[in-house]
């Protein structure tokens, strides 16, 4: 596993792990104990959304994200290639767009404060344009890996 794989899984996995040891933390408190935690819904929700930018990454750099096959599987090679760059393309372009978006919420928000912890919202939206940003660049690696096999095997049935 690479030292840059190896950062992503790890900041998936710390704010996972928190969730659903303080979920189940927070059941045990509200249903065994009868004494809710009053923090758990504001740290639940931090870590969520950090849980899903941070996976929709890792998603796209494993190359796990949706796809629909029996389409792309209808199509020739050449077909599949432009489409693959062009869906590529649009994608980091609406990554990038909802990024910019995210980051002007976060930036228009970051004066108020969760009601009990205190903590600026700014730390929970600022995940959104962070997570977008890295899921555009992994979408432009995938697509330059893409790229780069397409040439390579251009370059070999033209050998053989």
């Amino acid at each position: 596993m690479t030292y840059l794989r190896r950062i992503f899984t790890i900041l998936l996995g710390l704010p996972l792990a928190f969730l659903v040891l303080a979920t189940s933390y927070s059941v045990f408190m509200r249903y065994w104990m009868e004494d809710p935690i009053l923090w758990m819904e504001e740290t639940s929700g931090l870590a969520m959304i950090w849980v899903v930018m941070i996976g929709a990454m890792c998603a796209e750099r494993d190359d796990e994200n949706l796809s629909i096959a029996f389409i792309c599987d209808m199509m020739s090679e050449k077909v599949r290639f432009y489409t693959s760059i062009a869906i590529s393309l649009i994608s980091i372009g609406m990554l990038l767009y909802i990024a910019y978006l995210g980051l002007n919420l976060a930036d228009k928000v970051a004066f108020k404060l969760t009601s009990v912890l205190k903590l600026s919202w700014y730390w929970i939206d600022i995940a959104v344009p962070l997570g977008m940003v890295g899921t555009a660049i992994f979408v432009a690696v995938n697509m330059i890996k893409t790229i780069r096999n397409h040439k390579a095997e251009d370059h070999m049935g033209g050998v053989a």
